[in-house]
């Protein structure tokens, strides 16, 4: 069975600005990534579709890392967490907040393992 693992993550700016990163934290869509190099498949900033989810000055993002991976969870978190700087820039502080492993269901139904053919 695959592995997934879905961790939340809190964001602040050190200096808010209106920038690339701003228009980021306030977009209430599901981000892909088509870099697959990286851990991160997608993400969304829940505090974007629901304001109420993170304090003022702090954006919540739900961060999703799709498939196996040998890393600890202190590794995944510190190799994530490099990776959302990449996308949100420097003057963020990111904080994990949970992890679940195993969040997503794996890509079978009934017995039968279904691949992507892409």
């Amino acid at each position: 069975m695959e592995q997934h693992r879905l961790p939340l993550f809190e964001a602040q700016l050190d200096t808010p600005s209106v920038s690339r990163t701003n228009i980021l934290t306030q977009t209430p869509y599901l981000m892909l990534n088509a870099n697959t190099d990286e851990l991160i498949d997608h993400l969304v900033v829940l505090s974007a579709v629901a304001p109420s989810y993170a304090p003022t000055q702090k954006t919540l993002l739900s961060v999703s890392v799709v498939g196996k991976n040998c890393l600890s969870e202190t590794a995944l978190v510190e190799k994530v967490g490099a990776e959302l700087s990449l996308w949100f820039g420097q003057n963020h502080i990111f904080n994990h907040l949970k992890l679940t492993a195993s969040a997503m269901p794996s890509l079978s139904i009934l017995g039968k393992k279904m691949t992507l053919n892409l």
